[in-house]
């Protein structure tokens, strides 16, 4: 390494992150806050996340719902968990009480009300009439201490329901920024959590960190400078492959799964086309690590020929 930081040749920079609301009183951003900063930032925006719909706040809130208390010695949980029916106006959870006692070995379920997602309706003029609502049923009978509890899960359930209806969580935008560095920016996993992102892309990296930095005072993005240096460059060739290797062999799956779904009939050609796109999307990627490194790692370009010999074999099956 030289003292000259002008002798310095750069390969681009290893990025990480963090993305957590902790006891933070910052909100989550909404879908309308994180369209605002892609724009402003000049980020792709077909890598924002997918969009929050009330049925899957609905599902989710519903899934965390729990309420723990004793009732005479037994050890009593309320869930919403198991779904009783779905339609396309529907969605139905039971309302569910268990009961254990340390002197009964059997566990009691009982179904004790319903919890209902009602969508919009779809009318004879083909508009959606109405909007997403839900509502609660308990049974006539319930005893106070069930009821009580049962109404205090139901309360924390409105509240949760009325957040993700709203604002996206920390798992949507960690997977959202995980995607754009990997796949917008060709980044590569050089260890669980870390990524290698080409000098290139340093405007992009740049924005992307920018935007982690406002969804709260417990998110940062960080990024050291990669110079140069043989033994990185093993490190990337090494990184490249297992990576490489990986996405080829789940392309090979898929490849090998429709010649055997397929192997007595002439292949979709949309099928085909697919995997053509997968193969040429992998070989794109590739090129760009080629020129950055001046050569083609061996187990990628092995990995590479294997691929293109499997979607080969598949385009054939076209012409029966």
């Amino acid at each position: 390494m030289t003292d000259s930081p002008d002798m310095v040749t750069w390969l681009g920079s290893l990025v990480w992150f963090t993305i957590s609301s902790g006891e933070s009183s910052t909100l989550p951003p909404t879908r309308e806050e994180l369209e605002g900063w892609f724009s402003e930032l000049d980020l792709d925006t077909q890598w924002l996340p997918a969009k929050i719909t009330a049925v899957g706040a609905f599902k989710n809130a519903a899934s965390a719902m729990n309420s723990e208390y004793k009732n005479s010695g037994w050890a009593t949980t309320i869930t919403a968990k198991d779904t009783e029916r779905t339609t396309s106006e529907i969605v139905k959870r039971k309302i569910l009480r268990t009961q254990r006692h340390p002197r009964d070995p059997r566990i009691h379920v009982d179904k004790i009300g319903t919890l209902t997602f009602y969508r919009p309706r779809r009318v004879a003029t083909g508009r959606l009439h109405g909007t997403e609502s839900w509502k609660f049923e308990l049974a006539p009978d319930l005893p106070d201490i069930d009821r009580r509890h049962a109404e205090q899960a139901i309360a924390a359930f409105s509240k949760r329901y009325d957040e993700l209806a709203r604002y996206y969580e920390p798992d949507d935008m960690r997977k959202a920024v995980r995607e754009y560095v990997l796949s917008a920016l060709n980044a590569v996993s050089v260890r669980p959590g870390v990524y290698f992102s080409h000098d290139k892309y340093k405007r992009e990296i740049d924005a992307v960190a920018t935007l982690v930095s406002r969804f709260g005072p417990h998110c940062s993005f960080h990024q050291l400078p990669l110079i140069d240096t043989d033994t990185q460059r093993h490190m990337l060739i090494a990184a490249i492959d297992d990576e490489m290797e990986a996405q080829v062999s789940d392309l090979l799956r898929e490849v090998n799964a429709a010649m055997a779904r397929y192997e007595e009939r002439r292949v979709p050609p949309a099928k085909v086309t697919e995997m053509r796109d997968r193969y040429l999307r992998l070989v794109e990627r590739c090129n760009e690590h080629a020129d950055l490194l001046e050569l083609v790692p061996d187990r990628t370009a092995g990995a590479l020929n294997s691929a293109r010999d499997a979607v080969l074999a598949l385009f054939e099956k076209t012409r029966r």
